[in-house]
């Protein structure tokens, strides 16, 4: 009976540390995956400067030229770029093809914008679809307003085909003047959004559910990428607007952020 004791004493302390083994090395895997925020990021446009007219991808070759008037001035990150209504940034066709490919992924960039809604419809962040108010619509859109008095809250949307298919909302409107971090990602699981470090999860469908797993290679037409310049389907915005406001550190993934990556990129921001 001792003999059986100590044989099962003895493989109970094996198990043990197994298990330790085990816990310890899946632990520092998910550390690693979780904080290792270059993994998937294809283009970095941190937009501390101009140079030549270009905006520079810091980590590639998916450089942006300015369109018109935009200067850079402080940000939360360095610097940023701010919008007068009367520039944008305007990506190149290597840029589109590249983001255009993407079935799911993470979009991040910091914003705040003037409010000059009750001039026009909406107030265009960050652009992709066609490039003529004449043809049919399909785009997918991050901007503040939608063409309603009064109405200041952030929306995501996709618009295929001449139909909005997917469009969330804040719900609540956004503070003029305020910077916000906002991260869009889309995996296998659906699609969510995170305003500043937290996510949001009483934002209003409007088209759509949170189960649908669109992202940029679902818009048909890759005609313009643009940051500070766009438009949503015609019923909103017949026609192309400019931003109002200023934008920084921009970033695009190819996979999926957690939860806690989107929180430590916003932190790591703001000190």
């Amino acid at each position: 009976m001792k003999v059986v004791k100590y044989i099962a004493v003895a493989l109970l302390a094996i198990l043990g540390i197994l298990m330790a083994f085990i816990v310890n090395i899946h632990f520092r895997q998910k550390i690693e995956y979780e904080y290792t925020l270059e993994e998937g990021l294809i283009a970095h446009w941190t937009l501390d400067k101009i140079v030549g007219g270009k905006i520079l991808d810091s980590i590639g070759e998916l450089h942006g030229t300015v369109v018109g008037s935009v200067k850079v001035a402080k940000g939360v990150i360095g610097n940023a770029v701010y919008f007068n209504g009367k520039g944008y940034i305007k990506f190149s066709k290597k840029t589109i093809e590249t983001l255009g490919k993407l079935k799911k992924g993470s979009i991040s960039l910091w914003f705040k914008y003037i409010d000059v809604l009750n001039k026009q419809e909406i107030l265009p962040i960050f652009y992709l679809g066609i490039s003529s108010e004449n043809k049919t619509d399909n785009m997918f859109i991050i901007e503040i307003g939608h063409a309603k008095p009064g109405n200041k809250k952030l929306y995501v949307t996709w618009v295929i085909n001449g139909k909005p298919v997917l469009c969330f909302d804040s719900r609540v409107n956004l503070e003029s003047g305020k910077w916000y971090h906002l991260v869009v990602v889309v995996s296998y699981h659906g699609n969510t959004a995170y305003l500043n470090g937290v996510e949001l999860t009483n934002r209003h469908y409007n088209f759509g559910s949170p189960k649908m797993r669109l992202f940029l290679a679902d818009i048909p037409s890759k005609e313009l990428l643009a940051i500070g310049y766009g438009k949503t389907a015609k019923k909103k915005s017949p026609h192309f607007l400019y931003f109002y406001g200023a934008v920084d550190d921009v970033r695009v993934y190819s996979r999926a952020l957690t939860a806690d990556e989107v929180k430590k990129l916003y932190e790591e921001a703001k000190g």
